[in-house]
């Protein structure tokens, strides 16, 4: 998958496009291995907070500003969350396995 750009604003036939928010891939962690990514609100471009994994939880984590949320903006951020995972532990899988390693 290296070197194909992956847009995470497009919605999938599993997942319908946001109505309140909107997500920009802002960068990758140190590594590299996965992404950040800025949770905006559609209404006024204000930042809500930032989607990163967490290697502790093993999964993409959203962690929020000071701010107020209701259940479709939740619903929309955790299945971006959900969606980014899969696509995570898929692109893992598909990799070969390091020398040495089983």
């Amino acid at each position: 998958m290296k070197g194909k750009a992956l847009t995470v604003t497009q919605p999938t036939d599993e997942f319908a496009a946001p109505k309140w928010v909107e997500f920009d891939v802002v960068g990758t962690s140190p590594n590299s291995k996965t992404l950040r990514i800025v949770v905006r609100s559609r209404q006024n471009g204000s930042m809500l907070g930032i989607i990163q994994w967490h290697s502790a939880w093993r999964r993409y984590t959203f962690q929020p500003t000071n701010a107020i949320f209701e259940w479709d903006c939740l619903r929309d951020i955790a299945d971006e969350t959900e969606n980014l995972t899969r696509r995570h532990r898929l692109k893992t899988a598909l990799e070969p396995p390091l020398k040495g390693v089983r």
